[in-house]
Formats: C-alpha cells, sequence, structure tokens
C-alpha cells in the first residue's frame, strides 16, 4: 500500500487504510446504507479481493474519521486518472450515523480534491452521485462561491 499523509480540517480527517482497517471498511462499505453511494454503486465485491478491487486504478484513497478520533465512518478516492489531460474521478462514502452527526461529505470532499489538486496537478475532476446531499456538498465548490467551475450536470444518463 503507498503511504499517504493524513490530512484533516476542523470536520473531518483523512488517513491512509492501513491492513488493520480493511475488515471494518469493508463493513462500511458493503452496508446497504452506504453501498449504492460510492464508486462501485452497490455491487458486491468479493471479501477476499476486497482491498484489490477498491484499488484498481486509484491515484490515492483516504479513510474519513471525525478530527477527534479514528473511528472510519468514511471513505474517499481519486481514482481512473489520466496523466495525458490530468484527470481523474473523485468516489466518497460517508456513513448515515456520521452524517447525522456532522462529518461532511463536503468536509471530505474539501480534503481529497484539495490533497488531489495540489499534489498531483489535477485539471478536472469528474464526479458523480446518486444522492442529493452529497451532490450538494460537492456545490461549495463550483463558481460563484468556490474555485471550480461547473462543465456540465448529466441528470439521466446510460453508459454501454
Amino acid at each position: 500500500m503507498t503511504e499517504f499523509l493524513s490530512v484533516s480540517n476542523r470536520f473531518v480527517k483523512l488517513r491512509p487504510v492501513r491492513a488493520i482497517d480493511i475488515a471494518p471498511l469493508y463493513d462500511l462499505l458493503s452496508d446497504p446504507a452506504t453501498a449504492r453511494t460510492w464508486r462501485f454503486r452497490g455491487e458486491a465485491i468479493d471479501p477476499v479481493n476486497f482491498f484489490a478491487e477498491i484499488s484498481h486504478s486509484v491515484l490515492c484513497q483516504f479513510l474519513v474519521s471525525p478530527p477527534s478520533s479514528n473511528e472510519i465512518v468514511g471513505f474517499v478516492q481519486l481514482f481512473n486518472y489520466d496523466s495525458r489531460s490530468q484527470c481523474a474521478h473523485v468516489s466518497a462514502a460517508i456513513s448515515p450515523a456520521a452524517r447525522s452527526a456532522g462529518v461532511t461529505a463536503a468536509g471530505a470532499l474539501g480534503l481529497v480534491l484539495d490533497y488531489g489538486f495540489d499534489t498531483f496537478a489535477l485539471r478536472k475532476v469528474y464526479f458523480e452521485s446518486s444522492q442529493p446531499e452529497v451532490v450538494s456538498a460537492l456545490s461549495r465548490f463550483v463558481e460563484p462561491e468556490g474555485p471550480a467551475r461547473r462543465e456540465g450536470l448529466l441528470i439521466e444518463n446510460a453508459i454501454f
């Protein structure tokens, strides 16, 4: 596993995934309350190959914790990086209990996006979610308030 620095703000802490974290991370990401909200959209993942599958094509990934503990309450990734166009995709999953306790997708996404743009010189990030609260969390990064510019919004689409 590649080691990355831990980063934090007043809302969340992001830290690298350690071997001891894989079982609780599997539980979080396979829980029906979070499984459909992130990159694999509820697809069943074999526990034996879990970490290899979620790490495929990943630029960086972090566990999300409250600022004052190491409890795993979420997961964020930058993946499918294209070095030629300097683009990547971002994915996030935050447990419902953590959301109600104030750990927000906006805090976690803000940190991973800052890290990605600063560390890897990203030019563009693609994001998709079926969760309105996650989409609204990203709105703070979009003009006129934030540094990002929305190029498009797909309401419904099918990719074959």
